[in-house]
């Protein structure tokens, strides 16, 4: 998974660079014969499940499974927090743990049957470690659920929960913890149906973290829903229903308007894929909202790394290269849900980067929506030119936006391969070009009325990303179904935000797009002129996220919002300096102190990197305003400083950029709350930020 969002196409460039005819119209080619993507239901419910939560004073629920916290101590004997046991049965358990094997370390868990008395017929004990806060509850709670998911129905968590904070992070764990993905495959997994938060707290703490955490695991599904059935098309259309739901608004940018607009880095990313690219603004408008959170969110919904191939070895995590997207929507539709007071604008740049005659080149050029030329060096650098991945491909991508958006009373608003050229949307396009599956640009919105601040989010969906002509290698190409996650979480966002009834408009873009492999795809050396006027040199197709993103940042600054943040599964660097479960963030100075007030109270990792004037001539291009990827080291952060050449006037010192490609996909082992693949990470941080604007 790799993030950015720039969308390219050769409208809109120089006639130097412009072939006859139009390189990025597909000649029909129908996929119905093969069946591959016929589906009745374009719905992205995974399990089809979200458990009821409540809350509850009295211990005896008539649950299956108590789940109770231990804390660890020097001695070796853990202790059990709160009053979820009497005295005696308490140190009966207690002196019982060193036979047992329990540490209460971080993750470990113990199984004891009940006895008279106890909360439950079965306890399951779990470990929050030497220290014990709200994020140890959180990611004990999720331990507990993940533990109990398959043996029980019921699930009653008995965790010390004094004060708001506490019990809003042990109902987040609970219910991102019971989360399960098993929509494709024949034996289902059993979810919990019922969790009961035992507490005198308040019931609407409980409520609110129950409908930020369905956006989280809404966003979960989408990147884990493979590239076939989630493109850049269907994901602006997701984005639409979802917004719907929640009273979100959103407007799609097909390939005909990203043209028009300019945004040729995104049409560029996803020129190789037969699902071409979109751009989805998601907005939250809430009537007398005075702040504007805009996210930006990179949906690749596959990366095969264009020419620029990846490896087979781990591509297909490359179906979470949309994660961007994904988190930047459901954080705008968490917002509309949550009526925050705080308008709300999460844009998705949808594109698969898959490798075709139609898809772009290892040093193409192309000029994004702010009129800088970007010179593609890596078509596995796609992440930056757009965002998108996937099972999930364009096309059905946006159906699901627009789905969801209809569920929470949100508004979608789909940009198809026309509007995408119409507006000038080259850079999705180009993504797009070689997938049969065409790019889409979706915009989610939540706008309630009297919302005096709107915070608008751009996602990266690259439904799939091979990395075009730059191919990426077989081993992990896989995970580039994830590349769509920017996009997936500022929908869900976006969603979260109308669900919760926030007073903050929230727009989520999505800029949905392939990367493949196609003789219509995209090449190495193209030359695109985005929707801002910037022409982009492609140097590699495998770069195309930032392309896909360049379109979306252009046009969601024109709505002038009171901040702007882009959401990408953007580079590899990002993973070797920090991991893979800390994200990078970068941008302007107010905008990463808004990330930063809002991850405290969340509990998700943000890094803040610089922005060191010396890079920049990295991207210079000899033929093009920029190029998409620089030859030396630093790439996190050229990744960052490519985007920033497309914030414009409108969204000046408001901008962050968040590249989550290590968090947003967990290719291993589940860890406290999080399960392997999709993980929705940053999606409850754009919630808060549209919360906390208003303050």
């Amino acid at each position: 998974m790799r993030v950015a969002f720039l969308l390219l196409t050769f409208l809109g460039t120089s006639a130097a660079f412009a072939p006859a005819g139009d390189p990025y119209l597909r000649h029909g080619r129908s996929l119905e014969p093969t069946g591959l993507f016929a589906r009745e239901n374009w719905g992205y419910d995974g399990s089809g499940h979200h458990p009821s939560v409540s809350v509850s004073s009295d211990k005896n629920t008539g649950a299956d499974i108590a789940i109770i916290a231990a804390q660890s101590n020097a001695e070796g004997t853990p202790t059990i927090l709160g009053d979820a046991l009497n005295g005696d049965r308490a140190q009966q358990i207690q002196d019982a743990f060193k036979n047992l094997g329990f540490s209460g370390a971080a993750g470990s868990t113990v199984r004891i049957i009940g006895a008279d008395g106890d909360p439950a017929k079965t306890l399951l004990i779990t470990g929050v470690g030497k220290e014990v806060g709200p994020e140890q509850l959180r990611r004990a709670a999720g331990v507990g659920l993940r533990a109990a998911t398959g043996s029980a129905e019921k699930v009653a968590v008995l965790f010390p929960t004094d004060g708001d904070d506490v019990l809003h992070a042990v109902a987040e764990g609970a219910v991102m913890g019971s989360y399960s993905w098993s929509k494709y495959k024949s034996k289902k997994t059993v979810p919990v149906q019922e969790i009961v938060v035992v507490s005198g707290g308040d019931s609407g703490v409980v409520d609110r973290a129950s409908t930020l955490t369905k956006h989280v695991n809404k966003a979960r599904d989408l990147v884990n829903t493979p590239p076939n059935d989630l493109y850049p098309e269907n994901f602006a259309q997701m984005a639409q229903d979802a917004a719907n739901a929640v009273g979100a608004s959103v407007e799609i940018w097909d390939e005909d308007r990203l043209r028009e607009d300019g945004m040729n880095a995104i049409l560029a990313v996803g020129s190789a894929s037969a699902r071409k690219p979109r751009l989805v603004k998601v907005s939250y408008n809430p009537q007398g909202a005075s702040k504007h959170v805009s996210l930006v969110g990179k949906g690749i919904t596959f990366d095969s790394g264009g020419l620029s191939i990846k490896p087979t070895s781990g591509m297909w995590e490359m179906k979470g290269d949309m994660s961007g997207a994904a988190i930047v929507m459901h954080a705008a539709l968490a917002a509309a849900e949550l009526k925050l007071n705080t308008r709300v604008t999460a844009w998705l740049c949808l594109a698969e980067n898959l490798v075709d005659g139609e898809g772009y080149r290892n040093g193409d050029v192309f000029t994004a929506y702010n009129n800088k030329s970007i010179e593609v060096l890596s078509t596995d650098a796609e992440g930056r030119l757009v965002m998108a991945d996937g099972l999930v491909y364009p096309e059905n991508f946006a159906q699901m936006a627009q789905d969801a958006a209809n569920a929470v009373g949100a508004s979608v608003e789909i940009w198809d391969e026309d509007r995408l050229r119409e507006d000038g949307m080259n850079a999705i396009l180009a993504v797009g070009s070689a997938s049969a599956r065409k790019p889409r640009l979706v915009k989610v919105s939540y706008n309630p009325q009297g919302a005096s601040k709107h915070v608008s989010l751009v996602g990266k969906g690259i439904t799939f990303d091979s990395g075009g002509l730059s191919i990426k290698p077989t081993s992990g190409m896989w995970e580039m179904k994830g590349d769509m996650s920017g996009a997936a979480i500022v929908m869900h966002a976006a969603l979260a935000a109308a669900e919760l009834k926030l007073n903050t408009r929230v727009t989520a873009w999505l800029c949905l797009a392939e990367n493949l492999v196609d003789g219509e795809g995209y090449r190495n050396g193209d030359v695109f002129t985005a929707y801002n006027n910037k022409s982009i040199e492609v140097l590699s197709t495998d770069a195309e996220g930032r392309l896909v993103m360049a379109d979306g940042l252009g046009i969601a600054s024109t709505e002038n919002p009171d901040i702007l943040i882009d959401v990408a599964t953007l580079t590899g660097a990002q993973v070797t300096a920090l991991g893979e479960r800390t994200a990078g963030l970068m941008g302007d100075q107010g905008a990463i102190d808004r990330v930063n007030a809002a991850k405290d109270h969340t509990g998700e990792p943000f890094w803040a990197m610089p922005f060191p004037e010396e890079l920049r001539a990295d991207l210079d291009s000899y033929t093009a305003d920029i190029k998409n990827v620089g030859s030396g080291p630093g790439g996190m952060l050229i990744g960052g400083i490519f985007l920033k050449e497309f914030v414009g006037e409108g969204a000046k010192d408001k901008w962050a950029h968040l590249d989550i490609a290590g968090p947003a996909f967990n290719a291993g082992s589940a860890y406290g709350y999080q399960p392997t693949e999709g993980t929705a990470f940053s999606l409850r941080t754009l919630v808060k930020i549209a919360e906390l604007i208003n303050q």
